[in-house]
């Protein structure tokens, strides 16, 4: 990123990169992969997955299921439960709330697993993600989507990430290079 672009943005780039300061990328993190899912694909990816299913049953009725129900399910489907008061159901699609600290509201769609990498991927591998480190990729996919155990996932995510791997081992080389004893 570019603190100063000065008349940077005035050039013409023949590849289509243009200089974006700090406060223009917030409107580019948004990640724009759901333009490719129908509201009504979403809701079947959501209903098919085995974790969010149970969930949907439970918002479809609009009951809170029994403890005894729920502790048979697995660790995501029992996290969900427990926030079962911050689950939101927008044209048949699952959302949870998420607290700002301004006292504001945001949702985050619940992310059945056969769509997790692609998010993942969208969130860090684009132009735009500029394949940051894992706290910056986190808080890009918390700002939209929610998944058990997502903060494992990206970590995984990056750690097998080759371009990040390629740039980090050209760093280290350098550094070991220029060292002096």
């Amino acid at each position: 990123m570019v603190d100063n672009v000065g008349n940077l943005s005035q050039n013409t780039f023949s590849c289509g990169v243009r200089v974006v300061t700090r406060s223009q990328n917030k409107k580019l993190m948004q990640s724009n992969w759901l333009d490719g899912y129908t509201t009504k694909e979403i809701e079947t990816f959501q209903r098919e997955d085995n974790d969010l299913k149970f969930i949907h049953q439970g918002t479809d009725n609009n009951i809170l299921p029994k403890r005894d129900e729920v502790m048979a399910n697995s660790p995501s489907v029992r996290k969900y439960w427990l926030n079962f008061n911050l689950l939101h159901k927008e044209n048949g699609v699952l959302y949870q709330k998420r607290l700002l600290p301004n006292d504001g509201i945001s949702y985050q769609l619940l992310v059945p697993k056969i769509l997790r990498k692609e998010v993942v991927s969208s969130c860090h591998n684009t132009l735009y993600a500029a394949h940051f480190g894992v706290n910056k990729t986190l808080e890009k996919v918390k700002s939209n989507f929610h998944w058990y155990k997502m903060n494992e996932d990206i970590k995984i995510h990056i750690k097998g990430c080759s371009v990040c791997n390629r740039n980090k081992a050209l760093g280290k080389s350098k550094k070991q290079l220029c060292k002096h004893t």
